[in-house]
């Protein structure tokens, strides 16, 4: 219950828990721990040194790590990294182009919680590369989320099947439609 703020029945703090591999250290001297995790930073809290924003994105403040912005000119890309006033949370809105994470999930079944708000259809989906990314494979789109609410945040909770094969490098997506304003608190696959 302490995980959940002290509500054990209280999904909007609900943090998911993934189990991975055994975690190791790199040689030399830095003894630096390599990272196993399927799915990284979904709280957008850990930031890029060095970010790259493509050049036709409207980027406002710092990017969060492991996560990257539509490279395709034709989606436009504009988002602010911001911080919630009332919870204190930082999160991300878009508008135009969309945001993705590679990961690790190779199970056929993947659940996804985010918190998010605004106005309009969101889609998520995969975005699928033949092994090793040699080549692209293109987007199968997973959920799409009707939005109606800009000030209140709303817990999104859904199962999907990862398309395409097991061997496949996929990343996640999270695309708010043409012209639509939306923000995102979290993002959790398991």
């Amino acid at each position: 219950s302490s995980w959940c703020a002290s509500m054990p029945h209280n999904s909007d703090v609900f943090r998911p828990v993934t189990f991975v591999a055994q975690r190791t250290a790199r040689g030399g001297n830095r003894g630096e721990e390599i990272n196993t995790s399927f799915w990284r930073n979904g709280s957008f809290k850990e930031l890029h040194k060095n970010p790259y924003i493509p050049k036709h994105w409207k980027w406002s403040g710092p990017l969060p790590r492991f996560w990257h912005l539509s490279q395709a000119r034709q989606y436009g890309g504009e988002g602010a990294y911001l911080k919630d006033k009332l919870t204190g949370r930082m999160f991300l809105r878009l508008k135009g182009g969309f945001i993705f994470q590679f990961h690790k999930i190779r199970s056929k079944k993947i659940k996804v919680v985010c918190r998010m708000r605004g106005k309009g259809s969101v889609n998520f989906g995969s975005i699928r590369y033949a092994p090793k990314m040699k080549k692209y494979l293109g987007v199968s789109f997973c959920r799409k989320e009707e939005l109606k609410d800009t000030s209140r945040w709303k817990t999104v909770a859904f199962e999907y099947t990862r398309p395409g094969k097991r061997e496949e490098e996929q990343s996640f997506c999270f695309w708010p439609a043409k012209g639509i304003l939306a923000d995102v608190a979290e993002i959790y696959l398991v």
